[in-house]
Parts: C-alpha cells; structure tokens; sequence
C-alpha cells in the first residue's frame, strides 16, 4: 500500500506559514503511477493547502489523470474507505464531465 510522507507537508505548512501549493508530475504516466499520483493528492487533500498543480504535457494528459480517477473503481472504493471525502467529491465532479 502506498503512504506518503504526512510530516513533510506539515513540516512545510508550520514552517512556511503562508498558503502552500504543492506541484507533482503527472506526465508519462502508467495505472501504477497514476494510481500513486493520485493517492498523494488525496492524502494532500487532507492538509490545508492552497493547492494542489498537476503538472501535465497536454490537455490529453490531464484527461487521462482524470479518466482513470473516474473509472477505477478500485480507487474510488479506496477514497470512500478511508474517508477522502474532499477527493470523492472532486472525482464524482469530474466523473460529469469523463
């Protein structure tokens, strides 16, 4: 399972204490990537960020990211057990849209 470093975001926030954006790659990206990316932005999702970038080569890269949030049913399950709500409702938004 993947876990992604918590403290280091709240590291960041406590030390900064001014609004943080956080960037991460999503370009050339395959499911067991995309899977991680995205399970990191739901984990950051859980922090008080401004925001978070996908960085992205193309507007068909970024459909990707958000075509495989959509129809992986596994990942959508994942958000609902472990309660990303704030995520679940990003992805059920861009479920209207994919």
């Amino acid at each position: 399972m993947f876990r992604f470093p918590r403290g280091i975001t709240r590291d960041f926030l406590k030390v900064l204490k001014k609004p943080v954006v956080v960037e991460l790659s999503a370009e050339m990206l395959t499911d067991e990537k995309t899977d991680a990316l995205l399970k990191t932005v739901a984990y950051l999702s859980r922090h008080d960020l401004m925001g978070v970038l996908l960085l992205v080569h193309d507007a068909e890269n970024a459909k990707q990211v958000c075509r495989y949030a959509v129809n992986n049913g596994a990942f959508r399950e994942w958000l609902r057990k472990y309660e990303f709500t704030e995520m679940t409702q990003i992805v059920d938004d861009w479920a209207k849209l994919y």
